[in-house]
Formats: C-alpha cells, sequence, structure tokens
C-alpha cells in the first residue's frame, strides 16, 4: 500500500509571516544596529547600550536577523554579512536602507489590497498625479541613487558622444549624472516635479560636480516641452504611466531626439511568460496600488511600443541588477 504524505504547510505559512522579515530590517536600520557592529559594538552588552535598547527588545531581534543571514555569530560576538555591510550601513556609498525604511512605512496601506482589487484603482492619493504634485517622490527618491547608480554608470560608459541629454521624470538625476560625469561636454536638461527638482536634483548634481551643465524644467513631465537632445532618459517613468500614457510619452521623445539619437529605458522588466519572475509581478500589484494606470511591461512590450513611436534598433544593455536596459535608437 502506498504510503499517503501529508502536505507540508510550511510554505503558506511563510506568506503568514512574510511581511515580518522587511519590518525586522527596517527596525534594525532605525534603531541603529547595523552602525552599532560596524563601529565595534558587537555583543549584546555593547549593543544594548549602543542602541538604547534593553536586552529583552534587542535579543530577539539579533537572533532573528542572524537566522535571515544578515548577521553572523562567534560565539558572543555579532558580525555583518558581506551585503549588509555594504547595504545597510549607512556610512556605505552603496547604503539602501532608506528604500526599506519608505517601503515598510507603507505596510499599511497594503490593507487596502482586496478592495483596491475589487475596484481596480487605488484608494488613496496616486502618486504620480497633480494633487500629489511630486510630494511622495521628493520624499522618497533620492535613496534609489544608490540603487541606481552601478547600473547607471554602465549605461553611460556604452552610450555614443553625446551633447545635449533630458532626464524626463528625473528624480535624483542619477541616470544623467552618471553619463555627465563621464562625458564632460554632456549638458543636460532635468524635468520633473517642481518640489523634486529643488530637494532632490539639484542637490545631487551639485554634490557631484555637475550643477553648471544642468538645466531645470519644472512641471508635469505629460506637459512640459522637451525639446531636442541626443539622449533621453526614462528611468523607471513607464511603468506608472501606464500603456496609452507610455505610447504618447514615446512618441514625444522619438520626435525631440536628433537623428541618431538614443533613448535610455530603465524598468522592472516582466518575464514571457508573465508567472515567472516574482518581483516584476508583486510590482505590478504596487503599480495597482499607487497608480491610476501603471503596470510592468515585458521586453516584447517595450520594444512593440517604441517602434509604434518611431524608433528603428534596440538593444539591450545588461547592467548590475536584475533587469537589462533597453537602449531604443531613433
Amino acid at each position: 500500500m502506498e504510503t499517503q504524505v501529508a502536505p507540508n504547510p510550511q510554505r503558506i505559512m511563510q506568506f503568514a509571516f512574510g511581511f515580518v522579515p522587511g519590518v525586522a530590517v527596517y527596525s534594525a536600520v532605525e534603531l541603529g544596529v547595523f552602525s552599532a557592529i560596524a563601529a565595534g559594538h558587537d555583543t549584546l552588552e555593547t549593543l544594548t547600550a549602543a542602541c538604547s535598547c534593553p536586552d529583552r527588545g534587542l535579543s530577539p531581534l539579533l537572533h532573528a536577523l542572524t537566522s535571515l543571514g544578515l548577521l553572523e555569530q562567534a560565539g558572543q560576538q555579532y558580525l555583518l554579512a558581506a551585503d549588509t555591510r555594504l547595504f545597510l550601513v549607512p556610512s556605505s556609498p552603496a547604503y539602501l536602507g532608506g528604500v526599506i525604511a519608505h517601503q515598510t512605512r507603507e505596510i499599511g496601506a497594503w490593507a487596502n489590497l482586496p478592495e483596491t482589487i475589487r475596484k481596480g484603482k487605488p484608494q488613496g492619493t496616486v502618486v504620480e498625479g497633480d494633487q500629489d504634485d511630486g510630494a511622495f517622490f521628493a520624499g522618497f527618491v533620492d535613496s534609489l541613487f544608490n540603487l541606481n547608480w552601478p547600473a547607471a554608470q554602465a549605461v553611460a560608459r556604452a552610450l555614443p558622444p553625446a551633447r545635449t541629454a533630458i532626464d524626463i521624470g528625473c528624480g535624483s538625476g542619477v541616470w544623467s549624472l552618471a553619463l555627465a560625469q563621464t562625458q564632460a561636454e554632456t549638458r543636460v536638461v532635468c524635468v520633473d516635479r517642481q518640489l523634486v527638482l529643488e530637494t532632490v536634483t539639484k542637490g545631487f548634481a551639485e554634490r557631484l560636480g555637475c550643477a553648471d551643465r544642468y538645466q531645470y524644467r519644472a512641471g508635469n513631465f505629460r506637459d512640459v516641452e522637451l525639446g531636442k537632445s541626443d539622449v533621453a532618459f526614462l528611468g523607471h517613468i513607464l511603468h506608472s504611466e501606464g500603456e496609452a500614457a507610455s505610447r504618447i510619452l514615446l512618441k514625444r521623445i522619438c520626435e525631440g531626439l536628433n537623428p541618431g539619437g538614443v533613448l535610455v529605458v530603465a524598468e522592472m522588466v516582466a518575464s514571457e511568460p508573465r508567472g515567472l519572475d516574482v518581483f516584476s509581478n508583486l510590482f505590478d500589484l504596487n503599480m495597482l496600488m499607487w497608480t491610476e494606470d501603471g503596470t510592468v511591461f515585458t521586453r516584447t512590450q517595450l520594444e512593440e511600443m517604441s517602434t509604434e513611436a518611431g524608433f528603428s534598433r534596440f538593444e539591450w544593455l545588461e547592467v548590475p541588477g536584475p533587469y537589462p536596459v533597453l537602449l531604443a535608437f531613433r
């Protein structure tokens, strides 16, 4: 007789606590655990003092971080894993703690997902709308600079010489700043909401020594005159626009590029078939939560929309990160 094996509920139970690891990492960032360990406070006793937390609070957090692989334990000593030291210590140039903090603060809103799915639209203020006017992105996009900088540098090295560039929905300006640092003659126009330009973009341009070659056009990039350029950047813009608005924007960009010009499109790229890549599909739900029409596109969709807009040739550039970057040539 064949023995019947009862289904194991472990995979399902992981979803019940699926939000906890992110909150644990966020707590460690907020309490300064990773920076304290990096500074040499590497035992429970010294960490409780450095982080102003009692043993009762800090001990289970350290156990959790260790089991998640973010810390290693040698006797009484806690050590940072290599990626923890690189991405979660604030003094690191690759620090991503701001991204963790932002996503964790939005956890409560995700309780509205059933109603969002039922209605097919966000239940609160959309992040790309005139009502928001850049407030959401002004408080968030600066933390994305470190995440995108290695990919932006790889793109800059692959681009042909460019005298002029336009960075549309520029945020921190990470994509164009990598080009400006690589090509000393390039002059850049950044387009974004006034609040984003004033609180984020200009600071990064000054910090990287490129401010004298930057100009700014404030407003909704759907309405702002784009002008002529050799290179155009769309750094994680199309996913919040949706298909119809993306087609219009791509056509405007193609018409504004000089002959032989190139458009750089950085996106989360959905798999084909769609069910293979977890992150892009979860991010698609994120677009449902926070935008009117946003969605994640496949390679085929991005190329088809770009062809319709007038682009004639495409290259997919492998960069540091999970998804390649599209270079669309006029």
